[in-house]
């Protein structure tokens, strides 16, 4: 079972290894309010206005050869409204924070547990999935994620998961909430990832081995992956020798 809370409705994915009898059976949200969607025999997916507050959603299943399941999953939906406020996830790890004029108009959102491809680098504890992600803020609202115990702080930043893979998007520290925190101007998935790879620096021109008789243009080529360092203006190079 995994929920994701967007544009004021929350999403709910119950999945079984094996195919279901029929539909499962729902306890926490009004009946009359919810789209229960069967998107294969093993798959059902609910939809209904998100809940404002802590509610507990009983979700009962049995698969075709009896075997009865019964998990209760708690949704948790938190208003914010233009004088500002915060959301945090479950665990207390993350956490949106809103000044006083960060939104146009009050929202209603939440911070889920995010599943992430095997194809990027796995971040410091979860990715996070920040809601609703479809809604511009008026000024910058800080991500925050708690410092794991015995880490080094220097080494960590906020990114931001996109089409091509983990984006930096910055590394200030919060020293009262004991957070590593970036502002943003949108919602997204994000995550604290520690960086220890430095960027890649290579001659491009002139070639190793070759000769000129007149003054050489020098070519550098630089690759940044997940080194921490958000704009070529915080770049520079020494040329020594």
């Amino acid at each position: 079972v995994s929920t994701s809370t967007r544009g004021g409705r929350v999403i709910v994915k119950i999945g079984s290894d094996r195919p279901l009898i029929g539909p499962p059976e729902l306890e926490g949200l009004p009946a009359q309010a919810l789209d229960l969607l069967a998107r294969s025999s093993k798959r059902y997916e609910v939809v209904a206005p998100a809940p404002i507050g802590t509610t507990a959603l009983r979700i009962q299943t049995v698969d075709i050869d009896g075997m009865a399941g019964d998990t209760t999953v708690v949704l948790k939906v938190d208003p914010v409204g233009p004088s500002g406020g915060n959301l945090t996830s479950k665990d207390g790890v993350a956490t949106a924070v809103f000044g006083e004029a960060a939104l146009y108009h009050a929202i209603t959102g939440g911070i889920e547990r995010a599943e992430i491809s095997t194809d990027v680098q796995p971040p410091i504890g979860n990715a996070y999935h920040f809601s609703p992600d479809s809604v511009p803020f008026r000024e910058m609202v800080g991500v925050h994620f708690k410092i794991p115990e015995d880490t080094d702080p220097s080494g960590l930043g906020v990114y931001e998961l996109t089409s091509k893979g983990w984006s930096f998007v910055w590394n200030d520290v919060d020293t009262t909430r004991n957070t590593i925190w970036a502002g943003v101007r949108h919602f997204s998935t994000y995550a604290l990832i520690e960086d220890k790879r430095p960027p890649e620096v290579s001659i491009q021109s002139p070639r190793d081995g070759s000769r000129t008789s007149a003054l050489p243009e020098i070519q550098v080529a630089l690759r940044d992956s997940l080194s921490g360092i958000p704009m070529e203006s915080l770049i520079s190079f020494e040329l020594d020798g």
